[in-house]
C-alpha cells in the first residue's frame, strides 16, 4: 500500500508491517477475538509519536497504543483500519518530579 509506504518512509526502521507482528498486536490476553493492524510502529521518542499521530490523523487511521500486550479487555483489537503504537522501545526515564 502507497500509504503505508509513506509512514515507512517518515519513520524509517521504526514500523513493521508484517503478518506475525500485526496479528500479535490486533489480540491481547483475555479477549477471545483477534484481529489485525496496518502496522506496527515502534516510537523512540516523543518526535516519532507525533509523527505516527499526524499521519493516522491524516490518513484517517485509528492509533492503539500497545505496551506488554497483556491487557484482558480487547482494548487492542482493531475494529476497523487501525496502527498499533508499540512503546517498548520508550523504555527510558526522562525526568522525576516528586512534587
Amino acid at each position: 500500500m502507497e500509504r503505508l509506504q509513506a509512514l515507512h518512509t517518515l519513520l524509517p526502521g521504526k514500523v513493521d508491517t508484517s503478518p506475525s507482528e500485526r496479528r500479535r498486536h490486533g489480540r491481547d490476553e483475555g479477549y477471545p477475538q483477534e484481529g489485525e493492524v496496518l502496522a506496527v510502529v515502534y516510537p523512540e521518542g516523543v518526535e516519532d509519536v507525533q509523527k505516527a499521530l499526524a499521519w493516522a490523523r491524516a490518513e484517517g487511521v485509528a492509533v492503539i497504543p500497545f505496551g506488554a500486550g497483556t491487557s484482558l479487555e480487547g482494548h487492542l483489537l482493531p475494529l476497523g483500519e487501525a496502527i498499533s503504537l508499540d512503546f517498548s522501545r520508550m523504555n527510558r526515564l526522562l525526568e522525576v518530579r516528586p512534587e
